[in-house]
């Protein structure tokens, strides 16, 4: 859902849509995601690589779902939770989508601050601030969060997150690095300041 905000792809989450059973009873069902541009149905289903589904029953009942979808002719994007575990989720989405046509328009840094409230960023900060003083104090190396990321459930987010921050961690380091060493020289007396300058 956020890589769609950010894309400035127009969708409804979860509408309500009209479909005929087979024995002509109406089912209304409710779909991830609704692209309103193509008329285009999308479901994010919790199946394995494997076909498999953590939860009881739900494999036949996707199937079922899908079945109807396709006997009314309705145009459908289909994903899994392997796709998003693989780390191919985005690009196969992004395939679906510009296969069909569907405008993309990257949200600029100042339409994203402006979305997220000040308390939003501030609580992230502090999240950030956080893991970089626990990676610091287990001298955690950017190799080292990598591979921990792969025996995590979200590998892809995970992955990211390391990516942010190692080099966050970096930079306070550097920063704070040359501010101590700042702090340390217009500390010192104005006499070794004048005898430290190179002279002529």
């Amino acid at each position: 859902m956020n890589w769609l905000w950010l894309n400035s792809v127009a969708f409804e989450y979860e509408r309500q849509i009209p479909i005929e059973e087979q024995d002509g009873t109406i089912r209304h069902v409710h779909p991830d995601f609704y692209y309103p541009a193509t008329d285009t149905i999308h479901e994010h289903l919790a199946i394995n690589a494997d076909g498999s589904s953590p939860f009881a029953d739900y494999v036949a009942h996707a199937e079922s779902k899908l079945v109807a979808y396709r006997k009314a002719e309705l145009d459908v994007i289909q994903t899994t939770s392997a796709q998003s575990s693989d780390g191919f989720l985005l690009t196969v989405l992004e395939s679906e989508l510009s296969n069909r046509s569907v405008p993309f328009a990257r949200k600029s840094y100042s339409d994203i601050v402006k979305a997220l409230e000040p308390v939003v960023i501030k609580h992230y900060h502090k999240l950030i601030s956080v893991c970089i003083k626990h990676v610091r104090a287990s001298h955690l190396t950017q190799d080292m969060l990598l591979e921990r990321t792969k025996s995590l459930h979200d590998k892809p987010r995970a992955t990211e997150f390391a990516h942010v921050v190692c080099p966050s961690r970096r930079s306070c380091r550097s920063q704070a690095l040359c501010g101590g060493i700042s702090r340390r020289f217009w500390s010192r007396p104005r006499d070794w300041r004048r005898r430290s300058r190179p002279r002529a």
